[in-house]
Order: C-alpha cells, then sequence, then structure tokens
C-alpha cells in the first residue's frame, strides 16, 4: 500500500493531492446569507418573491428562515433559464436550489411536471422523503404526487406513476 500511495504521489496527475498522514484541515469559512427583511421572511436576495406558503413550509418542515448566498444565486440564475451546476459539501442546501424553483413553478400552474435525477437509489429515497416533507407543509401542493422510478419499480406502478405523473 505504502507504494501505491508513493506512486500515485509523484504521479502529476495526483501530485499535491495526497497530503501526508491523509489528514489536512482547512481554516473555517463562515456562512454567508442572502438579505432577509425579516427572520421569517425566506426572500433574502432572490429575484421573484416566493409564496407566504412556501416560506412557512420551508420554516416549519426543516427549520429554514433565510437562504444561503449560494443558493439565491442559484436559484435567481435557474429562475433566468440559466443551466447551474452546484458543487458544494454535504447539508450545504442543494436541494433547495432545485426544489424551490419547482415549487414555485407549481403553485403558478398545476399542471407542469419535473424529474429529478439521482446516482444512486439511496440519494433518491432522501430526497423523497424531503420533498414529500415539505409538500406536506404546504396548502395547495399537498396533491403533488412524488414517486420514485428506478430499475425495482414494478410495471404495475411504472403505469400508475406515468398516469398520475404531476409536478414531481
Amino acid at each position: 500500500m505504502r507504494d501505491l500511495i508513493c506512486q500515485l504521489q509523484a504521479s502529476p496527475d495526483y501530485r499535491d493531492q495526497i497530503v501526508p498522514n491523509g489528514h489536512r484541515t482547512f481554516p473555517e469559512h463562515l456562512a454567508e446569507f442572502g438579505r432577509t427583511c425579516s427572520i421569517s421572511l425566506i426572500t433574502g436576495e432572490l429575484s421573484r418573491t416566493i409564496s407566504e406558503d412556501l416560506k412557512d413550509a420551508l420554516q416549519s418542515a426543516r427549520g429554514i428562515s433565510r437562504i444561503y448566498s449560494h443558493q439565491a444565486k442559484a436559484i435567481n440564475d435557474i429562475w433566468k433559464n440559466k443551466h447551474v451546476i452546484i458543487s458544494t459539501s454535504t447539508a450545504s442546501g442543494k436541494s433547495l436550489i432545485y426544489q424551490l424553483p419547482v415549487l414555485d413553478a407549481l403553485e403558478k400552474d398545476p399542471d407542469i411536471k419535473a424529474m429529478y435525477i439521482f446516482p444512486t437509489k439511496a440519494l433518491a429515497q432522501d430526497q423523497k422523503k424531503s420533498l414529500v416533507s415539505l409538500l406536506s407543509h404546504t396548502k395547495h401542493l399537498s396533491h403533488v404526487l412524488v414517486e420514485t422510478f428506478d430499475g425495482d419499480t414494478p410495471q404495475s406502478e411504472r403505469t400508475r406513476i406515468r398516469e398520475n405523473a404531476s409536478g414531481c
């Protein structure tokens, strides 16, 4: 193993990526939040106002009363029909970046459709649970069908999901 690590450290492709003892400490970076008018408002630096129902759902389901600056920027870019790639650490709010614009759009047009594609079944199940929880706290979106459609989905369920698909 030691020889393999030495070879990797010497390789131009991996140089400076393997640190001594396998441990590196990064300096603390304080969170940057979007501007908020009040602790109960989620608007931050969003270019659009989201409904009170969505604000209340975010507070009730997730305890979110303000958004991070990277979330506001990404959501605004999505609303401008720009392509967005988010690469941040775990639990940094990536899910909200794609969930909020879809939920906002569903409030305006209940006939829209959205499909989320995840690289693993575990992540898909986790995100489904998160979205269902958020929807359960909204007055006008509790009817939205949220289902997992993967290789293990029985044929009868696939047909039901396709025929009854709604916003998510």
